[in-house]
């Protein structure tokens, strides 16, 4: 099971586990990697490597140029589907980041895959969110619609937003319901458990981390006004003193939606143990990329720094932290050791492994874009790349390349 967070920031866990100390319990046998960055500050950069691993991050997707960029993407989505399928595995694949280089995700590109089951989870879900977006649109958007309607036609496109008219509220996906991020607190409504000894894959993405939204405390509740809206003094705290700023709502609403994506991941697993599938599952919890909020000053590209957990099979413990540098990239390693035997990319014929983190690693820094389809490189006109090894946490291990 691999649970791509978009967006979710690794570096939170020390601050989400002493504030929720049932976190720890409920990751039962999780190992948390903090030293671990993605090799891109956006989704389009980040989720190829995270899915097919390291053939596809940015720099190495740009040393192949018999190859268009869109059909790079579509081939690390598709490659540990098509692995896992191939050595008899069911494979299950939950709104894929960007099929076909399409913000709907286009499934087709999984057609061809025999015995990968590819679905849209987006919508299914919306915890009111649809009503509220409802309510949202009677009482505003109309006002807002006329507004827009007697500017200059030079600037309509502007005021228009995409349809937000620049609202916060409108504007959050959460309320729209564009990306569904409700899935992953509703999922268990979505399994289904099978006493047979057929081995499964399941991958999907999901949005709860993504965007910030202030929740009511102590319980993180959705929508209720009984309660905290803020932390005390605007900071948290882990068990170590060490203080993490949450001075603005940028940084209140993405850690409330952190902590929230890791409440509902404990209810997941405490559903999976009180159905014997726990100890039977190998899971992987991983981001494209982190925030970057400027919250932890020492990293030279914060919105690298990712989110990485890993549990075994039959692994048992409290949640313990691991320093080792690792990559999202690392993702299909950890996915397919031990369970098929010398694994290659069924694309490449190139063994799946993690051997290219033994030289420095490239993170591209660059504003969002999907790219043109005829592209066969990422253009690295506007942006940095950025040189990483070893310590995220060392400035000196940061150099800018380009």
């Amino acid at each position: 099971m691999v649970i791509m967070l978009d967006k979710a920031v690794g570096l939170y866990i020390p601050f989400l586990t002493a504030e929720k100390p049932e976190i720890i319990t409920e990751f039962d046998g999780f190992t948390w990697y903090p030293n671990t960055i993605a090799h891109g500050t956006k989704t389009f950069l980040g989720a190829p490597g995270l899915y097919g691993g390291y053939e596809y991050t940015p720099a190495a997707m740009n040393k192949r140029t018999d190859m268009r960029v869109i059909d790079k993407h579509n081939e690390a989505l598709k490659m540990m589907p098509r692995l896992f399928s191939e050595h008899g595995y069911g494979v299950t694949v939950l709104d894929p980041p960007y099929g076909n280089y399409q913000e709907i995700t286009d499934l087709t590109i999984f057609d061809d895959l025999e015995g990968v089951d590819a679905y849209r989870g987006k919508n299914v879900f919306s915890e009111g969110a649809n009503e509220t977006r409802a309510e949202f649109i009677k009482y505003n958007d109309i006002f807002r619609y006329s507004i827009f309607r007697i500017m200059p036609v030079a600037i309509q496109k502007y005021t228009y937003d995409n349809g937000y008219y620049f609202d916060q509220i409108s504007s959050n996906e959460l309320y729209i319901g564009n990306n569904g991020p409700y899935m992953l607190c509703h999922i268990t409504e979505a399994i289904e458990i099978s006493h047979n000894e057929d081995n499964n894959f399941f991958i999907m993405d999901n949005e709860l981390a993504h965007n910030p939204l202030i929740l009511t405390k102590p319980d993180y509740i959705l929508g209720e006004t009984e309660g905290e809206m803020y932390h005390p003094d605007d900071r948290v705290y882990d068990n170590e003193g060490n203080s993490l700023d949450l001075g603005s709502d940028d940084k209140e609403g993405t850690y409330d939606m952190n902590m929230y994506a890791m409440l509902c991941l404990g209810k997941l697993f405490d559903y999976m143990r009180a159905n014997d599938v726990y100890d039977n599952t190998r899971i992987i919890i991983v981001s494209d990329h982190g925030a970057g909020l400027k919250q932890f000053d020492d990293i030279g590209v914060e919105k690298s720094a990712c989110l990485l957990m890993y549990k075994d099979f039959n692994s048992h413990g409290d949640l313990n932290s691991d320093n080792t540098f690792m990559t999202n990239a690392d993702t299909p390693t950890l996915a397919v050791e031990d369970l098929i035997e010398n694994p290659v990319n069924p694309y490449t014929g190139n063994p799946i492994n993690s051997n290219a983190k033994s030289e420095p690693q490239n993170v591209f820094e660059m504003p969002w874009h999907l790219l043109n389809d005829n592209d066969a490189i990422i253009d690295m006109d506007e942006g940095h790349i950025w040189s990483v090894e070893e310590d995220i946490f060392d400035q000196d291990n940061w150099e800018i390349v380009k």
